[in-house]
């Protein structure tokens, strides 16, 4: 099968695939002439000859345009063929069965649905040609004839299809027939350049490619476009690696070409894929792969004739000669190829990218193969003549100008001669065009600080250079993780010439807060006007200024990895019962950064709440997993913010020099980490509480500013180890008895009563429950005797069968089944106080949790009657089980009561056992049961009983005492054992009763008491006042002895200490007891367990202390001291009342000079509202009128400034008030300057 196209050269197309590209439905339409024919014998040519008939034909597509294949006369006519038959007057039919138009369909797009056909017949008569060549020697014409045929699907064939037409002229009317059919047939695999740059397709060097491009492809919004593109509003994309030697040449001049071309040339900052771009957490794209590329060089097809309409390209020199050569390629990196058509046609393209051979170009003209520089802490510069850190050969760097290369001013417009993978506005920047511009790379120091100078060293020529990082929106990310690729612009310098010019003859940048573990790069650029002729290399010198100029250092625990090495950033613990080591640790972040590329957390949500001035602590997390941490702003910061994060794995850093990121595992993979405390401080302080830490381990404190641009100094007062003590528990009975933990007691809960558990007190009346307020305190129920040790993550949470968070009460509703919230009937269990996190609660899984010992809870189960009345004999008979007898086994008591509201029967009957009552009048009873805890009752109804006399039998228990006797069966009986006897009830009915007799043995109870020391407890008759076991024979509820066994315990009495502080000669009121001397007194109360407590006062008295001031006045002024009217140089001695309410003995120094010569300036300021020293003074202001007059705290701030004093200033700071201290003052004026301290008192009036 021949496949032919639009142009001649497809005659020898073959159908072919690449091996792993993709292929697309497509398909080759052939059209074929079947048969023509005439209808009548007409002779039109007379005596000369017979007639000669033709047939003219043509298809066209309606996608493309496509014709003939073959057209006569090579279709300078038209785009027909003809079919003819000389000298037959017909009719006659030719069978021709021939393929007019076969074309080749490469792109789904363009495969026509129809096919339209126009056709003609005709008598011929020109004496030259077998066809009517001018239309002149023709008749019976039918005229141009027309029809459409759909194309059928691939495989299929629309069928024979046959039209007809008649012409006529003076020999006669001639009808025609003409047949045609079309045929669909697959393609195979023709290979396709795709129009998405992300799935272009590789080529290898030195391989022909034939490719098929598309004229229906499209633009993406960022896809650059120009010349033929943007005409086309359409392109395609392959990409290749460049060859070893960075020489190549781009050719579509081939053979397989069919259609005029066009492309552009881009490097690939990202290399061959399409995923650099996406930000690893959230998975959304920050820069298509539009954003990568750069612009190297473009080839629209025409030669110097303008002939050649196949564009081709050669890159192969260092130094190019503008519109002739040019700047070979860079080794191993990958470029993309934008291709498109002349006029947006459709059709196959040969495509070769050959490998020239020959060396190399500098890998330091794109930053990812740009050379390491090691930076050291050494002082160098260009200027001092110092060695420099690297030199970079750019004589073959590419020279793009503004409209290609690596980096450049931020596209605005799709124009491919703005696209740079490397953003930087150099024309704002005073560097109007970018030149063969070459990198370098460096790892930023520990100090985060970096002086980059690049120098030409040259009189004629300047530089300039610029700085780039890692592009910060790509983060959390260890160094590892970031691309070359993606880079921000930070900072740029432009240098000048060098020599007797003068100026700036190098271009330096000095900048900080580089994040230490990242790589950075240094971009340099050489003057425009240089020229293969001038010296091809240039120099830099990189070093870090944190030993030679210390001043603009961060803070030494700006880093977080940096502050673990060094103890002086540690907060150590203060732990539970002990007393604390040190006072604050304190720090500032001034000049502090943040670790942006490693994710370091914001301290706060929004950007205004922070300063994004970050600085470390550290501590060990205490065995209790809970402190408390005070923390507040000091001098110059407004508002501090604080996070406290766990370490990674408990013990490591987070940032590039770990490498690790501040999330959950430290890498991209997890959450960013969240802090376990946050909050705000001002100068007064805050404190906050956190639970749940891991003893052991290290934990960090994230310092920042409350806003952007807060910065100063900052306390963290104290860490404090915080303990958990549940407390001890006690409860309230439904019947409102209280049962403690002390006690020593069961809590014996009725079926459907409710209690209230709540937490004692201890003997001064505090709460004996002590834990820190992230945890919630609760009760719970469980079937542990001893509580595990510690009570977290210890399974504790599995011996739960009920609890409450917070207050309320239990309820005894339970089904018995002993699942949550059903505790079994009559088994023992324990209720504990407990405290555990809010959310969670009841899972004790936080290490701070805690639960306090267990008393004993039982939950009874219904005390429930069950009965039955026989009407026929008047007769009931009830069971009893259930209660609190139920669960010692011991009988209950009953009582009946008949219709007239009398008791008419009392007794008592045993759990389980039966007991029978006949009712001797007809009405309703009521039976009540009790075991003296719980309670129940019935009614039945009796009223309809007609036979009250029948006889009937009850049985009953009797319990005596061992040796008494009772009367039974007519005798004195003192055996256990069953007795009947017989009587007649008042109604005179007979009545049987059988008594089952108990013989009651001793009983020996034991019991325990506590006592307060110095009382007793009373035994029966006897009295105990000291602790010990004693027994006593007593006599029980049944009458019987018993014996009881006494365990007396002695409570201690309990002592508590208070301190108090008095002024000499002052008093103190202890309890009603005026005290004035230094001792040690002592109190006694009553404690709510009715025991003494004693408490014992340590009052101390303060000496008065001692003040110092000196003063100047001027020898015709008076000063006024306390009482005293001063003139005369001097020292005095006054007593005032200072601010804690003492005596303060003050001791001035008082000078009298004689002011007509100098300007006087006071040094105390006591501002009190006393009138005396409420403001600084100076005693002549207009002296000093447009001097800077500045005021200092002993840290060098200032604290007060003006250049129009006029004594106002009393003692604050933007209307804070300052405290007590010592203060520094200087005015200074044209030609002279005062200095000084100033005494800050604020004394009572």
């Amino acid at each position: 099968m021949t496949i032919n196209s639009k142009y001649p050269k497809l005659a020898f197309f073959a159908i072919f695939s690449f091996l792993g590209l993709h292929a697309f439905s497509q398909a080759v339409v052939q059209v074929q002439l079947v048969s023509v024919q005439i209808s009548n014998n007409i002779d039109c040519d007379g005596w000369f000859n017979d007639s000669d008939f033709s047939f003219e034909y043509g298809a066209t597509d309606n996608t493309l345009g496509y014709t003939n294949n073959n057209p006569a006369a090579f279709g300078l006519t038209g785009d027909f063929n003809f079919q003819y038959q000389n000298g037959n007057n017909g009719p006659w039919n030719n069978t021709v069965n021939s393929v007019f138009f076969n074309h080749l369909y490469a792109c789904p797009a363009d495969v026509p649905t129809q096919i339209d056909i126009t056709w003609q017949g005709y008598e011929n008569d020109d004496p030259f040609f077998n066809w009517d060549l001018t239309g002149l020697f023709s008749e019976l014409r039918t005229g141009v004839q027309s029809a459409s045929i759909p194309v059928p699907p691939v495989g299929g064939s629309s069928g024979v299809l046959t039209y007809s037409a008649s012409g006529s002229s003076g020999c006669g009317t001639q009808t025609y027939t003409i047949q045609f059919e079309v045929f669909t047939i697959g393609a195979g695999a023709v290979t396709l350049l795709p129009d998405n740059i992300c799935d272009a397709l590789e080529f290898n060097t030195n391989t022909t490619y034939d490719i098929a491009v598309c004229s229906s492809n499209s633009l993406e919004n960022n896809e650059p476009r120009g010349g033929d593109v943007s005409n086309n509003s359409s392109s395609s994309w392959f990409k290749f690696v460049a060859p070893a030697s960075g020489e190549v040449e781009i050719t579509t001049d081939l053979g397989g070409t069919e259609v005029g071309t066009y492309f552009q040339l881009y490097h690939a900052a990202d290399g061959g894929d399409c995923v650099t771009g996406i930000q690893p957490i959230t998975g959304t794209l920050l820069k298509d792969k539009f954003e990568y590329l750069s612009h190297i060089e473009f080839s629209d097809g025409i030669d110097a004739l303008g002939l050649d309409p196949e564009a081709q390209l050669s890159f192969d020199a260092c130094d190019p000669i503008p519109f002739f050569s040019y700047t070979k390629l860079i080794a191993n990196e990958t470029y993309y190829v934008q291709l498109t058509t002349d006029g947006n046609e459709s059709g196959m393209v040969q495509v070769r990218v050959n490998d020239l051979g020959g060396s190399p170009a500098s890998g330091d003209d794109i930053p990812c193969l740009s050379s390491n520089v090691i930076v050291g802490n050494n002082a160098i510069s260009s200027l001092s003549g110092d060695t420099p850190s690297t030199t970079i050969d750019f004589g073959c760097a590419f020279d793009g100008g503004n409209d290609a290369a690596e980096t450049g001013t931020p596209h605005g417009n799709n124009d491919p001669t703005n696209y740079h993978a490397y953003d930087y506005d150099h024309p704002s920047f005073n560097n109007p065009v970018m030149n063969e511009s070459v990198w370098l790379k460096f790892n930023a120091p520990n100090s985060g600080r970096i002086v980059f100078e690049a120098d030409y060293q040259s009189v004629l020529y300047g530089e300039n250079n610029a700085l780039f990082g890692y592009d910060k929106r790509f983060a959390p990310g260890i160094p590892s993780d970031y691309s070359c690729a993606n880079l921000e612009f930070m900072n740029e310098d432009e240098g000048g010439v060098n020599g007797f010019f003068g100026g700036d003859e190098s271009a330096v940048i000095s900048t900080l807060c580089l994040e230490p573990g990242y790589d950075y790069y240094g971009m340099i650029d050489p003057s425009n006007n240089l020229t293969p002729l001038s010296t091809q290399e240039i120099y830099g010198w990189l070093y870090d200024p944190s030993v030679s100029d210390p001043s603009f250092n961060s803070p030494g625990n700006d880093i977080l990895c940096l502050t673990l090495q060094d103890t002086l950033y540690e907060v150590p613990v203060i732990l539970a019962g002990t007393n604390p080591t040190f006072q604050a640790v304190s720090g500032s972040n001034v000049l502090a950064c943040k670790e942006y590329l490693a994710g370091e957390p914001n301290a706060a949500f929004n950007q205004s709440e922070r300063a994004d001035q970050t600085v470390w602590h550290y501590f060990t997390a205490p065995p209790s997993g809970a402190v408390e941490i005070s923390i507040r702003a000091y001098v110059g910061m407004d508002t501090v913010r604080y996070n406290i994060y766990e370490l990674l794995n408990g013990t490591d850093c987070y940032g590039g020099l770990q490498p690790a990121t501040y999330t959950e595992d430290g890498t991209q993979n997890t959450p960013v980490i969240t802090p376990v405390i946050t909050g705000s401080a001002g100068y007064d302080g805050n404190q906050e509480s956190s639970c749940c830490m891991e003893p052991g381990t290290l934990y960090a404190i994230q310092i920042d500013g409350g806003s952007p641009g807060d910065e100063g100094q900052y306390i963290i007062e104290y860490i404090l180890e915080v303990e958990s003590d549940a407390g001890e528990p006690e409860v309230t009975l439904a019947n409102g008895n209280n049962i403690q933990i002390t006690d020593l007691d069961t809590a014996f809960i009725c079926f459907g009563d409710a209690f209230t558990p709540n937490v004692m007190l201890d003997g001064i009346g505090e709460s004996t429950a002590s834990f820190p307020d992230c945890l919630d305190s609760g009760f719970v129920i469980h079937n542990l005797e001893t509580l595990p040790s510690p009570v977290p993550n210890n399974g504790f949470e599995t011996a739960i069968i009920d609890f409450i968070q917070g207050s309320g009460s239990f309820t005894n509703d339970s089904d018995g089944t002993g699942t949550n919230g059903n505790p079994l009937f009559n088994a023992v269990y324990y209720l504990s106080a407990a405290a555990d996190l809010p959310l969670g609660w009841g899972q004790f899984v936080c290490n701070t949790s805690d639960a306090g010992p267990g008393m004993p809870v039982v939950y009874l189960e219904q005390l429930d009657p069950a009965y039955s009345y026989d009407n026929a004999t008047c007769t009931v008979t009830f069971i009893a089980n259930g209660g609190l007898n139920g669960f010692y086994g011991t009988s209950y008591d009953f009582t009946i009561t008949g219709p007239t509201g009398d008791v008419v029967e009392t007794g008592q009957i045993n759990p389980g056992a039966a007991y029978t009552y006949l009712a001797p009048i007809a009405g309703f009873y009521t039976v009540d049961i009790t075991d003296g805890a719980c309670s129940t009752s019935f009614t039945y109804d009796a009223s309809n009983c007609n036979n009250p006399c029948v006889p009937v039998t009850n049985s009953i228990n009797v319990e005596i005492c061992d040796g008494e006797t009772i009367f039974l069966e007519g005798a004195d009986q003192s055996e256990a054992g069953t007795y009947t006897d017989l009587f007649i009830t008042s109604a005179g009915c007979d009545s049987t009763v059988i008594t089952t007799l108990t013989i009651l043995p001793h009983e020996e109870t034991n019991n325990e008491y506590t006592i307060c020391e110095g009382s007793s407890i009373q035994v029966g008759t006897s009295s105990y006042d000291s602790e010990g076991v004693y027994s006593d024979t007593l006599q029980n509820i049944n009458g019987c002895d018993s014996i009881v066994n006494s365990v007396i315990f002695v409570l201690p009495e309990i002592t508590a200490s208070d301190e108090a502080t008095i002024c000499m000669g002052g008093s103190f009121d202890y309890n009603g007891t005026i005290l004035t001397e230094e001792g040690v007194y002592t109190e006694t109360f009553t404690t709510p367990s009715g025991c003494d407590s004693t408490v014992y006062l340590s009052l101390f008295v303060t000496e008065p202390p001692y003040g110092y001031e000196a003063a100047t006045i001027c020898d015709d002024s008076i000063f006024v001291f306390g009482s005293n009217q001063l003139t005369e140089s001097g020292i005095y001695f006054d007593t005032i009342q200072s601010a804690d309410g003492c005596d303060s003995i003050i001791r001035l120094e008082l000078s009298v000079i004689d002011c007509s010569v100098d300007l006087q300036i006071s040094n105390i300021l006591t501002p009190n509202d006393d009138g005396k020293n409420d403001t600084w003074k100076v005693n002549d202001p207009p002296q000093i009128m447009g001097c800077n007059v500045k005021i200092f705290n002993r840290w060098g701030e200032v604290v007060f400034e003006t250049t129009d004093y006029n004594n106002d200033w009393g003692g604050t700071r933007n209307g804070d008030v300052l405290p007590d201290g010592v203060y520094f003052y200087s005015i200074t004026c044209s030609d002279i300057e005062y200095t000084g301290s100033i005494n800050l008192l604020r004394f009572k009036k």
